[in-house]
């Protein structure tokens, strides 16, 4: 499923993007009302380093040709981005959440 054809470019999304976005969010409240806080881990391949985000051709179908590595790395890049923003923002509003970023080869 990581390199996964331009067909199934909408369940890509689903299972690398929203799924995780969609749990961490589900179980926010829950790990804000914990009396010792939370921490939230994010574990992704650093191929991100290999993504590049094009906000007009998100979905490979405008501008750039298909290319699953490319693809795949341009989720990893803004599954990291949303990750530090999720940090940023827990961080100014509740003190005792973690967000862990562990990146692996």
């Amino acid at each position: 499923m990581t390199f996964c054809p331009f067909s199934h470019t909408l369940l890509h999304h689903q299972i690398f993007a929203a799924g995780h976005f969609l749990l961490t969010h589900l179980l926010l409240d829950q790990l804000k009302a914990s009396p010792s806080g939370g921490r939230i881990v994010n574990v992704m391949a650093n191929v991100y380093r290999l993504g590049e985000i094009v906000m007009d051709d998100l979905h490979f179908d405008h501008q750039r040709e298909y290319k699953p590595g490319e693809a795949y790395a341009q989720s990893k890049l803004a599954q990291l981005m949303g990750s530090r923003r999720l940090a940023k923002h827990l961080e100014s509003t509740y003190d005792r959440l973690l967000v862990e970023k562990i990146i692996h080869e």
